[in-house]
Parts: structure tokens; C-alpha cells; sequence
């Protein structure tokens, strides 16, 4: 090996060991310890969740040592895999801040950080989260050495410091929020409502410098490559792509379900209009008076007092729609099985998981 090789090319360099067979030969790499950071990981809040789930396990089954730290709403993880809590105040699990806030918040700059943020509009939790689990990292340094620490998109200010104090840091980048960020501002008409749509989306600013700064970002396809190469100006030949990968023991087709007539399914968030969820019960509400038994089933929670929920009246869906939500992953894959049609009306997606899930339960 080269004296100017990375951290990371040198861990992977020392003591082998074989992962894999003769027939899926994958590396030869001694075992890690890795620490995977999730500012917010649950699976129900979105496809981050899913991904921290899959890759904690498919690092622990080839044979590393992993640690998730995340914070609140925290991840589902397999038993044998160690999850460190990085608690935040979640103020978005609130409908009144002031609930959640206690005098001793007023003592740390994080927390204040992070109420004033919420008070104004803004959203500081990746940032927040950086301050936090760089400080319990570097407590625990000496009894915990990690190899690598794996960010999941948080993208956070503390990335950096980690990496100067030495540390291998690499991040999964999905996706650039850019188009996120466009799309709410277009959804919105007031001149009022734009400036507060662009106010939550400010942490791009230090998503845009972390980028830029960190040795090792990887993403999930060639359609992000392209657009982190646009938005982020970092070359797409120091970004390079590991796909996405699905269980296709657990998502898989059901023999004794049958399918359920006139059953369109989709998994699209509500209220969000990156995912396109309005542009779907537009469509159904054509398709409505020439199929009367068509019904729409949304995995997802129906947000009180919504865009969604006012859409809904205004076409006259409510008796053709209905929602799910929290299911387990069994009980996700039985409402893909038993749809006639699943769709995805996301007008943007860096790697659509639902995708492939339902690709997976044998739909098309």
C-alpha cells in the first residue's frame, strides 16, 4: 500500500479476513468497529429509519462490530445490535413547544440552539445532533476506538470536527434537499409562506460546507451522484454509488393472499409535496366516476387540519381513501400483496425504496 493512502484504505488493508464465498467473493477485510449516527431513525418518520435498520444488520452479518447512535424518535434494530441514545428536546413530537422545555434547557447553547431555532421557524435538529454525539464519541474514545464512523445524512457541523480529531468519517448522502426545498417553496403561494418554507430549509447551508469538506461522502445512485455534483459541487468521481438493497425474504409475494379489487396503494407521505401525494387524489378523483368501487389505501398517518386532509373535502374522497399507519413489516407486506395497483407519485427521489419493496411483493 501507497504511503499517502487513506484511513480508510488502511483499515481495510490490515489483518483479513474473507467475507462471502466462492461464488459472491465481497472483501477481504479485517472486522470493524463502526458507529452509525441517525440524528432521527425511527422507521416510521422515513426511509433513513429503514436504511439505519438494513445496513446496522448487513454490516453485523458480515462479521463488524456496530453501534447506532441516534436521536429521538430512536431506530427498531436487531437485539444484538447496541443502540446508543443521543437525547434532543423532539420538539416536533409537540404540539406546544413550551411543554417539552424545562430551566435546564436554558443552561446549554445546544438546546437553546435548538428551541430557538424551533420558535423561529427554523430546524436545527441535524446540527443539534452533530454537537451532541461529537461530544459523547469523544468521551468514550478511549473505550470505544471506532474504525469508521458512518453518518446517515445528517450531514451536521460535528461530521468535521470528528474528522479532524481523527477520525474516518463517511456519510450517505440520498439525496440533495435542493429539490425538496424548491418544490415546498412552489407549493406555496404567499410571499409570507415562501420566506418560512426557506427559514426550515437554512440547514442546507451547513449541509453545503460539510459536503465539501469530507473525505469520504458515498451515495445511492447515479441520479444523486449527478445531482450532489450540481448542488453540493463535489465531483461525482469522489462520491461514489453503493445501491440500495432490499430483503427480499421479508418483502416477497404472498401465495395465499389474494389481491383486493379496485386496490391502489401508495406510501406516499402526506403533506409533503415532494412526494406527490396531492397529484395522486387529483388522479383519483378522474378515475372515480368511471371505476365507483376504486378505493386508495395510504400508509401514512392523515395530518389534522392538512393540505391533505382539505383535499381530500374538496374533492369528495373521504369514503374512497383510507390511511394506515405503524405497521409492522409484515403487516406492510400484506397491503402489498393485496393492492391490484401500487403506486408512487413522488415527483423526486435520490433512491426509491418503496420501489423496490413492491417490485419485490411481486407487483409491476
Amino acid at each position: 500500500m501507497s504511503a499517502d493512502a487513506s484511513p480508510l484504505e488502511k483499515h481495510l488493508d490490515t489483518e483479513p479476513v474473507t467475507f462471502g464465498n466462492a461464488e459472491n467473493e465481497v472483501l477481504n477485510v479485517r472486522p470493524l468497529r463502526i458507529a452509525l449516527l441517525g440524528y432521527r431513525s425511527h422507521p416510521f418518520v422515513g426511509g433513513q429509519g429503514i436504511y439505519l435498520k438494513y445496513l446496522s444488520r448487513a454490516l453485523k452479518s458480515l462479521g463488524h462490530e456496530v453501534d447506532v447512535y441516534s436521536g429521538p424518535p430512536y431506530p427498531e434494530l436487531d437485539n444484538d445490535i447496541p443502540l446508543f441514545k443521543v437525547p434532543s428536546l423532539d420538539l416536533y413530537s409537540y404540539e406546544n413547544v413550551w411543554q417539552a422545555l424545562e430551566w435546564k434547557h436554558l443552561t446549554s447553547l445546544t438546546d437553546l440552539r435548538e428551541i430557538i431555532s424551533k420558535l423561529t421557524g427554523g430546524f436545527a435538529e441535524p446540527f443539534c445532533f452533530g454537537r451532541r454525539v461529537t461530544q459523547i464519541l469523544k468521551h468514550q474514545y478511549t473505550q470505544r476506538k471506532y474504525d469508521i464512523v458512518h453518518d446517515n445524512q445528517s450531514l451536521c457541523s460535528g461530521l468535521l470536527d470528528l474528522q479532524k480529531d481523527g477520525h474516518t468519517v463517511v456519510s450517505t448522502l440520498h439525496h440533495p434537499i435542493h429539490r425538496d426545498r424548491e418544490l415546498a417553496i412552489e407549493a406555496v403561494e404567499k410571499w409570507g409562506e415562501k420566506l418560512l418554507v426557506k427559514r426550515w430549509y437554512s440547514f442546507l447551508a451547513m449541509q453545503e460546507r460539510v459536503v465539501k469538506q469530507l473525505n469520504h461522502v458515498i451515495t445511492v445512485s447515479k441520479s444523486s451522484q449527478k445531482d450532489i455534483e450540481h448542488h453540493f459541487q463535489r465531483p461525482g468521481s469522489d462520491t461514489p454509488i453503493i445501491f440500495n438493497g432490499i430483503d427480499t425474504e421479508t418483502f416477497r409475494p404472498i401465495k395465499h393472499i389474494s389481491k383486493t379489487p379496485y386496490r391502489v396503494l401508495t406510501t406516499a407521505s402526506s403533506d409533503q409535496p415532494l412526494k406527490g401525494l396531492d397529484i395522486l387524489l387529483k388522479s383519483l378523483s378522474k378515475l372515480k366516476s368511471q371505476y365507483s368501487n376504486i378505493h386508495l389505501e395510504i400508509i401514512g398517518a392523515l395530518k389534522k387540519g392538512g393540505q391533505t386532509e382539505n383535499l381530500l373535502k374538496e374533492l369528495k374522497l373521504q369514503n374512497c381513501v383510507s390511511f394506515a399507519s405503524k405497521l409492522s413489516t409484515e403487516a406492510l407486506v400484506e397491503k402489498y400483496n393485496q393492492a391490484m395497483i401500487v403506486v408512487c407519485p413522488s415527483l423526486y427521489e435520490g433512491f426509491g425504496l418503496p420501489v423496490l419493496e413492491h417490485m419485490a411483493c411481486g407487483q409491476v
